[in-house]
């Protein structure tokens, strides 16, 4: 379908003239050329415009994040290199915590909560990457397997997980190996999970040297990954009540977290309260060594 036209008489200067007519060549030409010309023009004063109300909202982000920080600072990072408690997330009083649990166990109530290192991640610029991926299939491919690792650690495995299990085991003259690799695919499905929403991931591992270890080597793809594409990644691990289902997570754990992401790390980096960094110090595997 031929464009709609218009006709207007333009007066343009001799010498701007003369540079039209040796670009764009033949009398014909010269019009198709004009038009090319002015809708360049009118693209790039758009984005301009654009990029200044951009600049206008980061500016604002800026100021606000920078005042939320002055406000949070004293306390969120105040005495965290000593021995007494975090004071900047809220957490119950274990001797209350103790005390519910006690109460909920004389009436028969499981408790559904435990005790689990919690981390909270978000990645930074995901939307810009997204943006990006739509012409490139390849990249497309790169977000999803980013987002894949959070997916691995979910308690869900193929029967090929148990299939090499078994394998090793079997190597190593373990009696009934099958029965063996199916109860540790079970017990690592417990010990880490992983769930994700678009940008924001949660991993969550159990206080087990395995458990501890795989949710940190999970942190450290995401980082590796997610830079690799050009962006950044910021976040908070807590130690504390959680409960991290297939399918949901919910938790003290779980807000600590956030808030640490939220209110303390403000910039690209893992935040990591005490207690958690203390569950993840101990950890000293003869496969990965120490992890702090």
């Amino acid at each position: 379908m031929r464009q709609h036209t218009v006709r207007i008489n333009v007066t343009l200067p001799k010498e701007l003239i003369a540079s039209m007519n040796q670009i764009a060549g033949p009398h014909s030409r010269r019009s198709r050329f004009i038009a090319e010309c002015l809708r360049e023009h009118i693209r790039k004063m758009k984005k301009g415009g654009l990029e200044m109300q951009l600049e206008e909202g980061y500016r604002a982000a800026a100021k606000e994040s920078i005042a939320l920080a002055r406000e949070f600072e004293t306390a969120a990072l105040e005495g965290w290199d000593e021995e007494e408690d975090d004071k900047s997330i809220v957490v119950p009083d274990k001797q209350d915590k103790q005390d519910k649990q006690d109460s909920d166990a004389s009436h028969g109530v499981a408790q559904i909560y435990e005790q689990r290192l919690c981390a909270f991640v978000d990645i930074l610029g995901f939307s810009k990457l997204v943006e990006e991926s739509i012409p490139s299939t390849t990249r497309q491919q790169r977000i999803r397997d980013l987002l894949r690792r959070v997916i691995d650690a979910k308690p869900v495995r193929d029967s090929w997980w148990v299939d090499i299990i078994e394998a090793r085991l079997r190597v190593l003259g373990i009696p009934n190996p099958r029965s063996a690799a199916e109860q540790k695919v079970v017990g690592y499905a417990a010990a880490e999970r992983g769930t994700n929403f678009s940008d924001n991931i949660v991993l969550s591992a159990t206080l087990d040297a395995h458990a501890i270890s795989t949710l940190i080597t999970s942190l450290i793809f995401l980082l590796r990954d997610a830079a690799a594409l050009g962006s950044y990644v910021r976040g908070g691990i807590c130690r504390g009540l959680l409960c991290h289902e297939v399918d949901l997570c919910f938790g003290p754990a779980l807000i600590a977290a956030h808030d640490l992401e939220q209110k303390v790390a403000f910039y690209p980096r893992i935040v990591v309260t005490p207690e958690a960094y203390e569950a993840i110090a101990k950890i000293d595997m003869d496969v990965v060594g120490p992890l702090a």
